[in-house]
């Protein structure tokens, strides 16, 4: 949370705040060396080295080099280059740092097909992995994990990262298990014809049971649970949210960015609020059991 006033935001209301501006379509991992023509104009994928140059200009201000304690975030896709850019980022600190963590937001987002069983996202995600030279910039230590080069896409993943204790630092996920962007582009989207298109929210079956889950049906209220379950035990079950220092805030509103609205202080699990559970782990003992934190 960026706000600067102490009330809603006590724990960062006084940091510095430096604002990475998505612009590569792919969580800052595109490293392709020549650009694509889209209807006459360049596209470029160069995540990577937009993310590079930042943190190289990072070190001409004032105060950076004298930083003491860090915390990367990111919303939604930001959530997921926060994940995955981790280790990179710790690299390329000041070595007057001695508190470093990761706080991805409704960044979890998992390889789930769609209701009519087609891996639509998963091969979406495997095009733009591949269409931006993504695995030049890929976190080596996952590389490595994976193993087989041509599964190297699934190091865009967040559950590579927590399955595979992939993220060297401490870490803290705030997640909805129902995420709402993920319901509507990971598990009802559907095909268009032309072009090989996608669209979210396109399947015309779960059209009155996704605006008002009242109305769904006994099947598609199991279909929903076992897609929350995933996520849920997804991240749960995982080595890296397991790991002493590490921590999650796990909750069952079906909303995504959550923690960039008024909920981050009024969205609240067994009395706790986001604010609250992120401040309490950001301040704690750095080798406390996960579940202290959670």
């Amino acid at each position: 949370n960026l706000q600067k006033l102490q009330a809603p935001n006590p724990g960062f209301c006084n940091y510095h705040k430096i604002i990475v501006v998505y612009c590569d379509g792919n969580s800052l991992a595109g490293d392709r060396d020549q650009p694509i023509r889209v209807n006459g104009d360049n596209v470029y994928f160069r995540g990577r080295r937009i993310l590079d140059a930042i943190l190289k200009d990072l070190h001409n201000l004032a105060g950076w080099s004298t930083a003491r304690r860090v915390l990367l975030s990111g919303n939604s896709a930001g959530g997921l280059a926060a994940i995955i850019n981790a280790n990179f980022v710790k690299s390329k600190l000041p070595a007057s740092v001695v508190q470093y963590g990761v706080l991805p937001l409704s960044g979890y987002f998992i390889q789930n097909a769609n209701v009519a069983g087609e891996p639509i996202y998963a091969e979406q995600m495997r095009s733009i992995f591949e269409l931006s030279h993504a695995f030049k910039s890929m976190d080596a230590g996952c590389l490595d994990r994976v193993g087989d080069e041509s599964q190297y896409w699934q190091c865009l993943w967040p559950q590579t990262y927590f399955s595979r204790n992939v993220v060297q630092s401490r870490i803290f996920l705030v997640q909805s298990v129902y995420d709402s962007w993920q319901m509507g582009c990971v598990l009802f989207p559907g095909a268009l014809k032309k072009g090989g298109a996608t669209i979210c929210d396109g399947q015309p079956s779960w059209a009155e049971c996704r605006g008002n889950l009242s109305a769904c049906t006994a099947d598609q209220v199991e279909t929903l649970n076992e897609f929350g379950a995933q996520i849920l035990d997804g991240i749960r079950g995982s080595s890296l949210a397991q790991r002493p220092g590490n921590g999650f805030f796990l909750h069952s509103c079906p909303t995504h960015g959550e923690a960039m609205v008024a909920t981050w202080r009024l969205l609240r699990v067994d009395g706790v609020s986001i604010m609250e559970a992120v401040d309490r782990w950001w301040d704690g003992t750095p080798n406390a059991p996960s579940e202290t934190n959670s």
